[in-house]
């Protein structure tokens, strides 16, 4: 599965108690599951986060892996998403992949010869 929203600026963060969350985004259809996973961060109460560190980090950006909620059909999904160094969103568009999605990245992944 995949499905695609973009806009023209970035995306949101996720609005809790009137506090943006650091680490979340969120669009018309998904969410980052802040239930889910593991923290983006040390102290955080939230989490999101597939793996307990990012993908990717320098000293500006990094690139997470997330759970995310499919707001429409309540469906379990993922993607991944970019944050600055505040945790706001880099980017102004998703996809969302499914678990069988998941499982074809790690495999492709693999196959990189450096």
């Amino acid at each position: 599965m995949i499905y695609i929203d973009a806009k023209l600026f970035s995306m949101p963060r996720i609005i809790q108690n009137n506090i943006p969350l650091d680490f979340t985004c969120q669009n018309k259809r998904f969410e980052t599951d802040i239930n889910r996973g593991f923290e983006h961060r040390l102290g955080h109460l939230h989490r999101g986060s597939v793996t307990q560190s990012a993908l990717y980090e320098d000293e500006s950006s990094s690139l997470w892996l997330e759970h995310v909620i499919d707001k429409v059909n309540n469906t379990r999904c993922f993607w991944f998403m970019w944050y600055d160094a505040n945790g706001n969103p880099k980017i102004n568009a998703s996809s969302v992949i499914d678990e069988n999605d998941i499982l074809e990245v790690i495999k492709n992944i693999s196959q990189i010869r450096l």
